[in-house]
């Protein structure tokens, strides 16, 4: 029997995935893979009906076996958006930022759009799909750097670039190495031998090893959450000053947003903004800010590259005359404080 037959079956009056009966038209009633079958008029996944799905358009993009432990998995799309269908869940992720006519099945957990890859169903950060190409299910690159699943290896070397495989397992190796350095996950190991490193298996964990020392399971974990922190974009600053005035009537209501630009110009550092503005604006809220504020005076103050902050000359000639108001909120906001100067 195949497992599909396992996954969805009919009887003389109704329809079945993993013998829960769902409400499906028995007589229309066709199976598209294990993940995905369909009435004609639904969708349904292994969760039950697939309620975002266009049933006219939707078809199996591709359905593959998973190296790591054989589970089926599955890509899938409609006129809409494209679905990913785990075995680690029964519910499939929706790709809404693409449909199914601007995606491709890479292979294994892999597909691309014209503008983004994806690993399990999961955007890859700063990824450049024309240039994507994969290694194996855990490990890939583009023509900048190297990825661990959907996350950037900082600082690889994509030309040397390569998996440290397991000397003593099949199983899909968790380190990789350039010329330059070695790294777990997508995690640098500190002073590790690039040309002697080598990995092995240990029970449920597992240690990498050079010509000077060894690393166990523990620490490598611990570098890891040691490595879990926010890497933020670098601030730099056009001190051109422009002519363009601003009328402080239009920044009613925007106290807080003029607030987050001028600490950012101040400190020129989005690290030390964090640190002053102690918890009382996040991050997030102060982009989120600035674009507000570009928003409204429909001029580009500040240009939000892959690892940098532009303050344009129009943002900083705007904290050149706000500067001083600027100063009094801030130590209204933080009264104790002197950062601001």
């Amino acid at each position: 029997m195949e497992e599909r037959d396992l996954v969805w079956s009919v009887d003389e009056k109704h329809v079945y995935c993993y013998r829960r009966r769902i409400r499906a038209n028995r007589e229309t009633f066709r199976v598209l893979s294990d993940s995905f079958a369909t009435d004609g008029e639904k969708i349904f996944s292994q969760s039950g009906w697939l309620k975002a799905a266009d049933a006219p358009t939707f078809q199996i993009i591709a359905a593959y076996e998973a190296t790591d432990n054989g589970g089926h998995c599955c890509y899938a799309g409609d006129k809409n958006f494209v679905y990913y269908q785990s075995r680690r869940s029964s519910k499939p992720k929706v790709i809404k930022s693409t449909a199914c006519a601007d995606f491709t099945w890479l292979e294994g957990p892999y597909g691309r759009s014209t503008r983004s890859v994806f690993w399990e169903g999961c955007k890859i950060e700063k990824a450049d799909p024309k240039s994507f190409c994969v290694i194996n299910d855990t490990f890939s690159k583009d023509c900048k750097r190297a990825y661990f699943r959907t996350r950037p290896i900082s600082g690889s070397d994509p030309v040397t670039f390569t998996p440290v495989e397991y000397e003593n397992s099949d199983f899909l190796s968790v380190f990789s190495k350039d010329n330059r350095a070695v790294y777990y996950q997508e995690h640098l190991i500190p002073n590790a031998d690039s040309s002697s490193f080598k990995a092995a298996c240990v029970g449920y964990g597992c240690y990498g090893e050079d010509k000077n020392r060894r690393w166990t399971d523990k620490e490598l974990r611990e570098l890891c959450i040691k490595k879990e922190e926010v890497m933020y974009p670098r601030v730099e600053i056009d001190t051109t000053i422009s002519n363009i005035a601003f009328h402080e009537s239009l920044f009613v209501g925007y106290e807080k947003q003029l607030l987050g630009l001028f600490l950012l110009v101040n400190y020129a550092s989005v690290e030390k903004f964090r640190e002053v503005s102690h918890g009382k604006m996040s991050v997030k809220a102060l982009f989120q800010g600035i674009e507000s504020l570009q928003k409204l005076l429909k001029t580009p103050i500040a240009i939000f590259g892959e690892d940098t902050i532009t303050i344009t000359s129009a943002g900083y000639t705007l904290y050149t005359q706000y500067g001083d108001v600027m100063r009094e909120i801030f130590r209204a906001f933080d009264p104790l404080s002197n950062d601001a100067r």
